[in-house]
């Protein structure tokens, strides 16, 4: 299937770029360091040195095989919609080789495949398209994956309003069941720790050349929130204006996701974040 000028092209060119363009990406942050939490205590998360990890999922929503005119299968013609040129990509680097991806937003990253490839069916009638396609890739580790991002902070306050919340409260007593809808309960020994979901409308990113400004229209500025993220990870603690409990000292409790771009736009998708709450008064509710 794999023509000798296919193998050339490693031979020429040793680390390969995807070459896809019509395509939505989603990025997904990875931490070493995940929640956890020791018999009776609240849950933490350990403070590492170690660079997030970028999880770039892209949909793509046709592809096809093309023909030379010897009848043989073509990965040189139309690469950003090519299906054999995605399957030429996988087979020669599999999961573990290297290769470039040019992210809309983040520039050219170098990554890997994050899973075997699976091919969709063919479209009945589709003149050899085939249906959507989704790709994961990892990022290999970048000790400075906003490179492009401008200005740089070191400290940053959380101040992107525009949201609604909800909140959810972890238990800490204990109700077990006696039958006849009688149950035994237990108070907790500590005030409850709340998680916040904050869902957002979208954000939008602001080009300016080969960067991305993240001082202006800071409060929907989707790189000024990412790079609040990676100021704070999952360990550090931070202060959120909640509209009911006022100030209140939060982290992270999920990686960050960044949904897909819209169409012709430079605005993302619909936005959730997870904050937990970092309890710092005891006697709350006493």
């Amino acid at each position: 299937m794999f023509s000798s000028l296919a193998k050339s092209h490693v031979r020429l060119n040793y680390l390969q770029n995807l070459d896809l363009s019509l395509f939505t990406v989603e990025t997904e942050y990875q931490e070493f360091a995940a929640n956890t939490s020791f018999s009776d205590s609240y849950s933490f998360a350990l403070s590492t040195r170690v660079p997030s990890v970028r999880t770039f999922i892209l949909k793509i929503p046709v592809l096809r095989y093309y023909f030379n005119s010897f009848g043989a299968i073509d990965i040189t013609t139309n690469k950003d919609t090519n299906m054999a040129w995605v399957e030429w990509m996988y087979n020669v680097h599999k999961l573990h080789k290297p290769f470039l991806f040019t992210h809309p937003v983040y520039g050219v990253v170098k990554v890997r495949f994050k899973e075997a490839l699976r091919v969709p069916k063919g479209v009945a009638g589709g003149q050899a398209c085939v249906e959507a396609l989704e790709l994961q890739l990892v990022e290999t580790s970048n000790p400075r994956p906003l490179v492009n991002f401008t200005p740089q902070y070191t400290d940053l306050l959380f101040d992107f309003p525009y949201h609604l919340v909800s909140t959810e409260y972890k238990p800490e007593g204990l109700a077990v069941p006696l039958g006849g809808n009688y149950a035994y309960t237990v108070a907790g020994n500590k005030p409850e720790q709340r998680k916040f979901t904050l869902y957002f409308k979208g954000f939008r990113y602001i080009q300016d050349g080969l960067n991305l400004r993240t001082d202006e229209d800071a409060q929907l500025n989707m790189a000024r929130l990412e790079m609040f993220y990676n100021l704070h990870k999952l360990d550090k603690p931070f202060d959120y204006n909640h509209p009911v409990f006022g100030m209140t000292k939060v982290r992270f409790d999920q990686p960050l996701k960044v949904p897909a771009g819209l169409q012709n736009s430079n605005w993302t998708g619909d936005l959730q974040l997870n904050l937990i709450e970092v309890v710092t008064d005891a006697s709350r509710y006493y």
